[in-house]
């Protein structure tokens, strides 16, 4: 109970207080009108059921939030944003930390979110790349790693397995596997122009594959670029890759050598 001086003694950490400044105000019946623990012990106490119950906490600022009016999403906006603004370093410890925990969760919201936003991504990417000092840092960066012995080794390697091989995948046979796939990635089944499908190796040209039918389907930008050097059953375990069946891309890769009596890939295994 508060005192005639306006005191309260909180239960959780036994100090006397300042009623009006250090509890909250509570409408009851009964009591004298205050919660029963300080505003510090009280914060404390929700910080640790939220952490013990993140399901319920989700379900209840979801309630919150869609009780709340425009006006009250955009004030709430804008005091996020002034926080981050006031505490850059404290934000950016609380998002390492989150990347650090949920390495899965992030790789799978920010691949989904690279496909569902293509055009805007690129958009972007032009934009940064037309800059005058980027376009400067990077030309000498290219030149710079053309002299290096490792570029000179990669570049030779790459180029005698890629056109000295008698079995490369012609022109025609590259149209054919357009038409058999439909004019659609091989792994998101988006629908594309043929020029703008690029050409993606099922086991990786890095790792010894040839640039030959039955190694070959076409792939958009988006998925070639997530798959990079991965085999078939890597790139469908990576979080965040397009859900795809590895035994019907394999066999649709597989219909342009049946047709011209071409031997399979020995790299590629049945799944």
């Amino acid at each position: 109970m508060v005192t005639k001086e306006g005191n309260k003694q909180c239960p959780k950490c036994q100090k006397w207080k300042l009623a009006v400044m250090c509890f909250y105000k509570v409408a009851r019946v009964v009591g004298d009108g205050y919660a029963g623990y300080c505003k510090e012990c009280t914060k404390k106490k929700v910080i640790e059921w939220q952490g013990n119950n993140p399901e319920k906490k989700a379900a209840s600022d979801k309630k919150i939030k869609a009780k709340m009016t425009p006006e009250q999403k955009l004030r709430q906006k804008e005091a996020v944003q002034r926080w981050d603004q006031q505490n850059r370093e404290k934000r950016s410890g609380y998002v390492k930390k989150y990347r650090t925990n949920n390495v899965d969760k992030v790789l799978a919201r920010e691949a989904r979110y690279r496909r569902n936003n293509k055009e805007k991504i690129q958009a972007m990417q032009r934009k940064y790349h037309q800059k005058p000092e980027i376009k400067e840092a990077n030309r000498l960066r290219m030149l710079e790693y053309r002299k290096t012995p490792e570029y000179r080794i990669y570049n030779r390697a790459r180029q005698e397995r890629r056109y000295t091989d008698s079995k490369n995948l012609s022109s025609e046979q590259w149209i054919a596997l357009i038409d058999e796939f439909n004019s659609c990635c091989a792994y998101c089944g988006q629908k594309h122009r043929a020029a703008q499908l690029h050409m993606d190796h099922i086991h990786p040209f890095s790792l010894g594959g040839r640039l030959e039918p039955g190694n070959v389907v076409p792939s958009c930008k988006g998925c070639n670029s997530m798959k990079q050097d991965k085999t078939l059953e890597e790139f469908h375990k990576y979080p965040g890759s397009p859900q795809f069946d590895i035994s019907e891309v394999m066999q649709m890769a597989r219909s342009i050598c049946d047709g011209n009596n071409q031997k399979p890939n020995p790299h590629i295994s049945e799944s």
